[in-house]
């Protein structure tokens, strides 16, 4: 179970435009994730006034990459012009499911396939192991055949 949410630091309207503290790190999105407690996503709403709000949203890069935030930014730019529009907001449905991936996932683990993903990586790391044994003192190493 997550803690409940932090409170960000009281802030005055004018400080929190984006046109005054881009990067400042000042705002909201200034706090370091505590991954063992809390989600690694965090989102705040702000009101200025009536009429003027500010939406941050804090992303900690294990949980997101490049591909996944464009895929993010593009769904809440969708569904705020349909707000705004005054039409109902909807996203396309998905072409794949989470299940989907995962019984793809756990076939590609098995068999024929996962031997050879086994193969690719020992192929990929074995200079690994030769360039380790090569660094450690004689006395620590096996004995040569």
């Amino acid at each position: 179970m997550y803690p409940p949410i932090r409170q960000a630091p009281q802030h005055t309207p004018e400080a929190l435009r984006p046109s005054t503290r881009l990067h400042s790190g000042s705002g909201p999105e200034g706090f370091s994730f505590d991954l063992e407690h809390e989600w690694p996503v965090r989102a705040c709403l702000l009101r200025l006034s009536d009429d003027d709000h500010v939406l941050s949203i804090t992303l900690h890069h294990i949980a997101f990459d490049a591909w996944s935030t464009r895929v993010l930014l593009s769904e809440l730019v969708s569904l705020y012009e349909g707000f705004t529009s005054g039409r109902e907001p909807s996203l396309p449905d998905l072409p794949v499911q989470y299940a989907d991936y995962a019984a793809w996932q756990r076939a590609e683990e098995s068999g024929a396939a996962f031997a050879r993903h086994l193969d690719h990586w020992r192929e990929q790391l074995a200079w690994h192991h030769s360039a380790r044994s090569a660094h450690r003192p004689a006395a620590s190493r096996p004995p040569a055949p």
